[in-house]
């Protein structure tokens, strides 16, 4: 039972990604302007759950190549038998059909949205593994499915048209997915090919990958001045709350930084941490406001 328990953890990659659809979520919810109430509570599962559908279907169609690779930080618990893949399959399906129907409960258009992402987290998850390339369509898919459509989920949760500030808080979990997710890395998309395939998808010199990364760059920069300085979503003292956690989380990875560690494997270290901070400011920012209107005392009046 506890090996089961910790191969439908896995699938999940529950950790990989909690904090990150939190700071999604909550930033649609501001866009929205709309005010926090119990259907968060709703909403944010079916985001998560969402999420995890689609890690959950990459890992049932890499199984078969992840048994012949030796990734040891990442294994996919399929391959490495702590779950079949009947189960794995049921588990899946499940997830997704319990994420459907929080949407349902909470309104019309998250339930259209996330049934778009779940249906879009498919196609990605098969293209993946099917195309030798990683294009447009494939980097436009992850960063949706991973982030634009938990957004969106959590805007028209709280409204039913867009606004004049939507769009920005939009860009800003886009561009933030992009870095996340690695989508600049095809080698990442397709791990699953074989090895003579993989030194060439995953050189990061070729033209389209220079003029994707200077277009995401200008957009994350863009949209983060956008969204927390000038459409003011966002209460100055969640900001200051922001910096003040981020630079709390911070310093146990400052301590914990080896000799020799690639960028990639340093931003990881960093990465977490801002996740953490930005996920926990956000959610006390609309928490603690309701919490004071609820009882009255006027703190955040």
């Amino acid at each position: 039972m506890k090996q089961t328990l910790t191969a439908l953890y896995k699938l999940t990659q529950f950790n990989e990604h909690i904090y990150f659809v939190i700071v999604t979520s909550l930033l649609g919810l501001a866009a929205s302007k709309g005010q926090f109430d119990w259907r968060f509570f709703i909403l944010l599962p079916a985001n998560v759950l969402v999420v995890s559908f689609i890690h959950m279907l990459s890992y049932i169609i890499d199984a078969p190549g992840d048994a012949l690779s030796n990734n040891i930080k990442n294994p996919n618990p399929i391959s490495t038998g702590l779950i079949t893949p009947g189960a794995a399959k049921k588990f899946t399906a499940f997830i997704g059909l319990l994420s459907a129907i929080l949407y349902a409960i909470i309104g019309t258009k998250p339930l259209l949205f996330g049934m778009i992402c779940l249906s879009l987290g498919f196609i990605y998850s098969i293209r993946r593994i099917q195309h030798h390339q990683a294009g447009v369509f494939d980097i436009s898919s992850q960063c949706l499915v991973f982030a634009g459509f938990q957004y969106l989920c959590s805007y028209f949760t709280y409204t039913s048209g867009f606004n004049r500030v939507w769009f920005w808080p939009f860009a800003l979990v886009i561009s933030l997915s992009f870095f996340r997710e690695d989508c600049i890395n095809p080698g990442n998309l397709h791990k699953t090919q074989k090895s003579h395939n993989q030194a060439a998808l995953q050189n990061p010199g070729n033209r389209f990958n220079q003029i994707i990364m200077i277009f995401a760059v200008s957009v994350s920069i863009l949209s983060t001045i956008a969204t927390f300085l000038i459409i003011n979503i966002i209460p100055n003292w969640t900001l200051i709350l922001v910096l003040g956690l981020s630079i709390i989380f911070i310093i146990p990875s400052l301590f914990n930084v080896e000799k020799g560690e690639t960028n990639q494997i340093l931003v990881k270290k960093f990465q977490k941490p801002l996740e953490q901070a930005a996920a926990l400011s956000l959610f006390l920012g609309e928490l603690l406001p309701w919490l004071d209107k609820l009882i009255g005392t006027g703190i955040f009046s």
